[in-house]
């Protein structure tokens, strides 16, 4: 019962409650990448092993943010029709579409919703999304793809059963290798699915804003792992040998919207999926020329 809790605990159960609605602004960090259409301009230093680092500043704050309640659950699942119709067409799990044209033609509202968060929450100038992808991660353990109860038929559909086969196989492959006693150099090391920070700039120069709406929930209602890292540009983090000091871990929820520009300010990865299905819609955005 609320009228139990304190004042700041209420405020806390109403937040809950209500969903996530929150948002971060900070320098943006381009590091020894080309500019891209929504940067203009670029700084060079000499660094003292003679190695020149440069850095684009873009006119625009750059930005991270996590909205709930946006996205409704037929939009979500109308994206996982969509995956469906792309799987049945031979599309796999990680395939980038830069072929927009599927995906507002069959849930036109999404990308308008989006298109509306980046335009209006963030003042962002023109803009326009240049390509999409219905990632869908599965278990590193076969048997854990389907623990959860509340696996909904869309949801299954979205997995690609010939690349799961393959998927599987490789997996046993690997566990059978790994369970012999073989010298270290010579045994084939267990599975691991590494959470390898990248910019979206890094991946393409058209990348400058990245979206994704969540299509099934985490916290082991859907699936458990899975959740998304966004590491901070920062002192504390330039050590690749030790754990992230600075950052934000944001677990899935389905619906739940989180928005980021492209650049080395964020910098992410998604944690391996331990169990169940975890389904994505990513949308990239450029500005327009």
């Amino acid at each position: 019962k609320t009228k139990d809790l304190t004042l700041t605990q209420q405020e806390a159960y109403m937040a809950y409650k209500n969903g996530v609605n929150i948002s971060w602004t900070h320098p943006c960090v381009l590091k020894d990448l080309a500019p891209s259409s929504c940067v203009w301009k670029q700084e060079c230093k000499e660094e003292p092993d003679d190695e020149k680092t440069c850095e684009a500043h873009s006119p625009l704050s750059c930005f991270r943010g996590v909205h709930d309640g946006i996205i409704s659950d037929e939009e979500v699942d109308g994206v996982l029709r969509l995956s469906a119709l792309l799987v049945k067409h031979g599309g796999d799990h990680m395939e980038i579409h830069n072929d927009v044209k599927p995906l507002i033609g069959s849930v036109p509202s999404v990308t308008e919703k989006l298109h509306s968060i980046l335009r209006s929450d963030y003042a962002l100038p023109p803009i326009h999304p240049v390509a999409f992808r219905i990632s869908v991660s599965l278990p590193s353990d076969s048997n854990a793809m389907y623990q959860h109860a509340k696996q909904a038929t869309l949801l299954k559909r979205a997995v690609n059963t010939t690349a799961y086969m393959k998927w599987e196989k490789h997996f046993q492959e690997r566990y059978e290798w790994s369970g012999i006693s073989l010298p270290p150099l010579i045994r084939n090391p267990p599975f691991r699915d590494p959470c390898i920070l990248m910019a979206d700039l890094e991946a393409n120069s058209t990348f400058a804003f990245h979206t994704s709406i969540f299509l099934s929930d985490g916290a082991g209602e859907n699936f458990s792992g899975g959740v998304s890292l966004y590491a901070d540009d920062h002192i504390s983090n330039s050590n690749p040998r030790n754990k992230i000091q600075r950052g934000v871990s944001i677990d899935g929820s389905r619906g739940r919207v989180v928005v980021s520009s492209g650049g080395h300010d964020n910098l992410r990865c998604k944690f391996p999926t331990r169990t169940g299905i975890r389904a994505v819609l990513q949308v990239w955005w450029d500005c327009d020329v």
